[in-house]
């Protein structure tokens, strides 16, 4: 489950309009409200981090590989 999490949220960190926060998560404002909902219709596991951090991401990105 960690690891499924770890991944979940560097695709977020991915998509340009979004910027990531690791207390905020994805810090989605009534601006970008469309955009998140089409990505969470297909991306369903990307729902808790619209406007929530993840506290272990730090650790996890010191133990994972990398995604390069």
């Amino acid at each position: 489950m960690l690891k499924q999490t770890y991944w979940v949220i560097l695709a977020l960190q991915s998509v340009s309009d979004w910027n990531w926060d690791d207390k905020k998560g994805c810090n989605i404002t009534p601006e970008l409200e469309s955009s998140w909902a089409a990505y969470v219709k297909v991306h369903k596991q990307a729902a808790p981090f619209k406007k929530e951090g993840w506290c272990y991401l730090e650790l996890m990105s010191q133990i994972m590989p990398s995604a390069a």
